[in-house]
């Protein structure tokens, strides 16, 4: 009974994981509580940093790709040191190497004895044999004010004569910050303010001293001898007196900090911070498609993104009221680019060019202003070769005129660049404008552009076609025939694609808009929205709609395509270097993660691809990006297409109030390992493999999908994606039955699904379905954990218990005990072998993790069991000797190890049960334990009671025995061989 107990008790340990006790910390140092965000400079590293207590940090959501040699958590004397890498010291308790991260990991570390946080001031992870450092935790700031609500932050210490600035801004990644000092002291004025401007171009940060000379654009190919200039670029100077100190882009923020002494010592171009009450300026705003981390071209601000008349802050005073930013996916720069249409002008010779703002600007981002031909911003000039135009400039010395191939002008690429008429002296005012003549003729190119020799993108778009063939008025042609067709356009009309319009899909980063092909040359993309968020988006271009034709796919022009995150603006987009013969679809197109935004066919439906997905059981799906349809419960239903080598899944979840997910499983039935689509409203679809049951077991795995959405209608969650139909992890068969897993979540957390899940299996070919509803399956589990638990925990275990008894019972009773015995081992060995053979027959997969291992302990508790029945089929006579005595002693321990593994592997069972259908598994440990302890402490009772009344008769017949002189032992029963006891059996 204590041994039956003690084998509980153990099992029940195991059973149960151990909770880890944490040693008492101390909470004392004001750094506890702390929170940041690591910075992303290699190897993927990303995380967010909190102190925990006075000898702990945590890092949460942690990404590492885990390729770095001997990385270890570090620290140096100072952030500069550390930047500097000498110095550095290694702070983690029994420091092991920094494991990889999968973007849900949680790290716990705890810091060395002889450390505090005084002697911590950053935190990095720190490549040792490379002296390299993969992403530092920046220091917090003492002071942080809103400079304006829900965009823009500043922050700022002083330590002694070095002041320490950052800004945090909810911008795209193609906009500029700037912070800085005005003068005079107490007026907003942007003219004379020393300025620093920080960002990202590319994702790389840059901070850059600036000082405004002037409202105008700086002539950065120039050398920027006026305007909104770098300070390097100015006069003799070239300092830069500012230092990056920290930079992060991450979900839509941008944050950069820098470093500068109060007073440069640059009386030409810096000022002297105040530590009393003073104005200052800020802005906002596009940079130049041209910039670089080492030139960022600024644009202008806008109208309202900079800073407001009487604006002051008091660098000395503590201060605390920043606001949380999340990034604005409404909200823009005011880049150009409205809800107009581009002007065109076909008709005229005389050109009159002055400048205006840029409300329309076809090409954004742009400066504040762009040239104004004839009273219109920014048209498009059609113009005719062998015809002379003149163009009378009023635009003044801050923007002479030139005609260029370079769509950007500004010579920001007079290297490779065609100058065809103007020059840095074709400038003039209204009192006296400059003539410029200009002839196209055969040498110019069909698509040229009017553009400011100092400044970017201030013009647009000149046409050139052949010659002007048109009729005089009232006239007629050489033939005596009217003729009042224009020449046909050097860039031709006659694709089959031109004047074809269509929408496209919005996939991703709120990307949309209808696209016309308008020539053989270029397309308009009308109503554009694209939040801007995301890095290295081109136009682009390729020859089906498939992942892997898109992979194979190519820029359209070597334009970035810049955001519109308020929509109803108007691109042109021409052709660079490929024609419409190579192109049958247009996609925003990602390069930086193979990602697509959105997309639209321009063949007709007859030219596309045949769908392959029909088939004589399936049943027609009603929309439109799906041809079949499978109702697998009341709560999912499943549509799909095949196309090609592509495939396109939409599944409808409804009740829906959390993610949803759809996965292929490499087991049926088992979500580990898995090949699953993950998507919520605040989770943008995505692929992963689900390696472990926790959020760290679910790996990112971005490239197997495209196409990917998720909306909600009422209740109903639907997420569509597609995938290739091998997409290197999983292959989706079309000629047998693909296995399918839906799940669903209460809310947007990643936690466990529980019971809220179904499976099925579809011919995606012929259409023909199997759904195991949510429980078919799952009650196969059920039938076999019954009869496993009913053999291995009632009527195996009572048999020895019963065998023990017919060595104590009276001899005329020994054989129905033995016959007991006998009977609960062949009951209890037809339920498990009725349930092995029945898990064989349902659950054919071998599987993986507790399931393998369930699996591989029944096949060797069943083989015990079997040589159990073999064993007792060959038993020795009960006279026999030796070898019966050695048969009894195997049988013996044979059978209680096969019952312990029983057992054990039961407890396993359950562990399976509660991982694929979410049943709770501390109620089938309780019940599995409940009824074995009742039959054992039963069925023992039992047998010391027969033992007790057994001593009780035997002592009965020897105090009623004859005297004699012979003693009698009480023992002496006991003490019988048992093959006596047993003789008839």
């Amino acid at each position: 009974m204590l041994g039956a107990l003690a084998l509980m008790a153990t099992l029940l340990l195991l059973a149960v994981p151990p909770t880890a006790v944490k040693a008492a910390c101390t909470s004392n140092h004001p750094s506890v509580g702390f929170t940041g965000s690591f910075t992303q400079y290699a190897h993927q590293w990303k995380g967010d940093f909190e102190i925990v207590d006075d000898c702990t940090f945590r890092v949460t959501n942690f990404r590492y790709d885990g390729n770095g040699p001997a990385v270890y958590w570090t620290s140096a004397p100072s952030e500069s040191d550390l930047l500097a890498r000498q110095n550095t010291f290694r702070i983690e308790k029994n420091a092991q190497e920094i494991p990889a991260g999968n973007g849900f990991t949680t790290l716990t570390v705890t810091i060395k004895d002889s450390l505090t946080w005084d002697d911590i001031p950053v935190v990095s992870g720190f490549c040792e044999p490379f002296k390299a450092n993969f992403g530092h935790i920046a220091p917090s700031f003492s002071n942080c004010i809103t400079l304006q609500e829900d965009k823009l932050n500043l922050l700022w210490d002083v330590d002694g004569d070095t002041i320490t600035f950052a800004l945090e801004g909810a911008i795209s990644d193609t906009e500029w910050m700037a912070f800085g000092i005005p003068e005079p002291t107490d007026r907003v004025l942007m003219p004379g303010s020393d300025v620093t401007v920080v960002g990202f171009v590319g994702g790389e940060p840059f901070v850059e001293d600036y000082y405004l000379t002037g409202r105008f654009q700086c002539d950065y190919a120039g050398g920027g001898s006026a305007g909104v200039c770098p300070d390097r670029l100015l006069g003799d100077s070239s300092d830069n007196n500012v230092n990056l100190v920290y930079a992060q882009r991450e979900n839509g923020v941008s944050f950069v900090a820098w470093s500068r002494q109060i007073d440069t010592g640059d009386t030409d171009y810096d000022h002297v911070f105040s530590m009393s009450e003073r104005a200052y300026v800020f802005a906002y705003g596009p940079l130049g498609e041209a910039s670089t981390a080492e030139l960022p071209i600024v644009l202008y601000h806008g109208a309202t993104q900079h800073a407001p008349d009487g604006f002051t802050i008091n660098l000395s005073q503590s201060q605390q009221t920043c606001a949380l930013l999340q990034a604005d996916m409404g909200s823009g720069s005011s880049s150009g680019g409205g809800s107009c249409g581009v002007t065109t002008i076909g008709d005229e010779t005389e050109f009159v060019v002055t400048t205006g703002t840029n409300l329309n600007y076809p090409n954004p981002p742009a400066w504040g202003i762009s040239y104004w031909i004839n009273g219109m911003e920014s048209p498009l000039l059609r113009v005719f070769r062998g015809v002379e135009y003149t163009f009378t400039i009023k635009a003044t010395s801050q923007h002479p005129l030139y005609i260029t191939n370079d769509i950007i002008g500004g010579r920001a690429n007079a290297d490779m660049e065609t100058v065809y008429a103007g020059s840095a002296d074709a400038w003039g005012t209204g009192d006296s404008p400059y003539v410029l003549k200009w002839t196209p003729d055969d040498n110019t190119p069909d698509t040229v552009y009017y553009q400011c020799w100092i400044h970017q993108k201030l013009g647009w778009r000149i046409s050139v076609e052949g010659t002007d063939e048109r009729p005089m008025v009232g006239g007629d042609d050489d033939n005596g025939d009217d003729d009042d067709e224009m020449a046909t356009s050097a860039c031709p009309r006659t694709h089959d694609f031109v004047g074809r319009t269509a929408e496209f899909s919005e996939l991703q980063h709120r990307w949309r808009g209808r696209v016309t092909v308008i020539d053989d040359c270029s397309f308009m993309v009308e109503e554009f929205r694209y939040d801007g968020l995301a890095p290295a988006v081109y136009w682009w271009g390729s020859t089906g709609k498939s992942q892997s034709d898109l992979r194979r796919g190519f820029r359209l022009n070597s334009q970035r395509v810049q955001g519109a995150p308020n929509g109803g603006v108007t691109r042109v987009i021409t052709l660079d270097g490929v024609t419409w013969d190579d192109v049958n679809v247009i996609a925003g197109w990602c390069e930086a993660f193979n990602a697509l935004f959105g997309l639209v066919d321009l063949r007709s439906a007859e030219d596309t691809d045949p769908d392959t997905s029909t088939g004589d059981n399936c049943d027609p799906s009603p929309r439109d990006d799906a041809t079949c349809m499978a109702q697998l419960s009341t709560d999912f239903t499943l549509h799909w297409k095949v196309v090609a080598e592509d495939v396109s899944f939409v599944g409808e979840f409804r009740n829906s109030a959390g993610w949803v997910g759809l996965a292929i499983p490499e087991v049926p039935e088992f979500m580990l390992g898995a090949d699953a689509v993950i998507a919520s409203d605040t989770m943008i679809p995505n692929a992963y493999t689900l390696r472990e049951r926790n959020r760290a077991g679910i790996v990112p795995a971005p490239d197997r999908i495209y196409n990917a959405s998720f909306t909600r209608d009422g209740t109903t969650a639907i997420l569509a994606f597609s995938r290739p139909i091998n997409n290197s992890y999983s292959v989706v068969d079309l000629s047998s039955d693909v296995n399918f897993i839906w799940a669903r979540g209460e809310d947007d957390t990643l936690a466990y699904h529980g019971a809220d899940r179904g499976f099925f299996a579809v011919n995606l070919a012929s259409g023909s379905q199997s759904s195991g509803g949510a429980d078919s399956l799952t009650n196969d589990r059920y039938v076999h954990g019954v009869l496993m638990g009913l053999g291995w925990a009632v009527f195996l275990p009572a048999g020895p218990i019963f065998a023990r008894i017919t060595k104590i019972c009276p001899e005329e009773k020994r054989h129905v005990w033995f016959h007991a015995h006998v009977m609960c081992q062949a009951v209890g060995m037809l339920l498990a072998t009725v349930g092995f053979f029945f898990a064989l027959s349902k659950f054919s997969d071998s599987g993986r993790g507790s399931t393998y291992h369930h699996r591989t302990l029944g096949i060797v508790v069943m083989i015990l069991a079997y040589w159990q029945l073999v064993n007792a089929a060959v038993r020795p006579k009960p006279n026999g000797g030796t070898t019966r005595t050695v048969w009894e002693t195997v049988h013996w321990l044979s059978g209680r190890v096969a019952v312990a593994l029983g057992v054990i592997n039961v407890l396993v069972g359950i562990e399976v049960l509660h991982e694929v259908t979410g049943d709770n598994r501390r109620v089938w440990f309780v019940g599995f334990a409940t009824t074995f302890v009742i039959v054992t402490i039963v069925a023992d009772g039992f047998a010391r009671r027969v033992l007790h009344k057994q001593n009780a008769e035997r002592k009965t017949s020897i105090s009623q025995a004859p005297f004699s002189e012979e003693p009698v032992h009480l023992g002496q029963f006991d003490n019988e061989p048992y093959n006596a006891k047993v003789s008839n059996i």
